[in-house]
């Protein structure tokens, strides 16, 4: 097993916790307010695609720096973790959904429905503090050897 580079990952860990912090603000916006002002529907999009963009780097640098592999696809990052039994299949099936969401962020940002980035405002976030605690076991689990 090659070394997890834990720094890069905690540092990772910092800047999606503090965007959380941000998202958590604009979470609060009415959603009238959220849908007429583009400085705080952009800044979702962008927060939204900056976090998901953190938990495919965090990944990445666990499958391949624990399993000497990498998938073609982002989404199968999270399957790798749950084939190895180190995050439950539910939470790589909503992970790899977080992934198809980034997408549509990237992909297709002319045709972004603001209701699908308010309702994963509003209901998702969670989503985040999940990804977070696992890796945090991933992470004690991997020093630990």
């Amino acid at each position: 097993m090659t070394e997890i580079d834990n720094e890069l990952v905690q540092n990772r860990i910092l800047l999606l916790e503090e965007n959380l912090g941000n998202l958590h603000e604009l979470q609060s916006t009415d959603q009238n307010d959220f849908f007429s002002d583009f400085r705080i529907y952009n800044a979702a999009e962008h927060l939204l695609q900056v976090n998901i963009d953190i938990m495919i780097d965090i990944t990445a640098h666990l499958v391949s720096r624990l399993f000497h592999s990498m998938p073609e696809d982002a989404a199968q990052l999270f399957v790798v973790l749950a084939e190895n039994q180190l995050i439950s299949e539910d939470h790589a099936h909503k992970f790899a959904e977080m992934i198809h969401f980034r997408n549509i962020l990237v992909h297709h940002y002319v045709k972004v429905d603001l209701n699908l980035v308010y309702s994963y405002l509003q209901d998702e976030l969670g989503d985040f503090d999940e990804f977070t605690e696992d890796i945090k076991a991933i992470l004690e689990y991997a020093n630990s050897y």
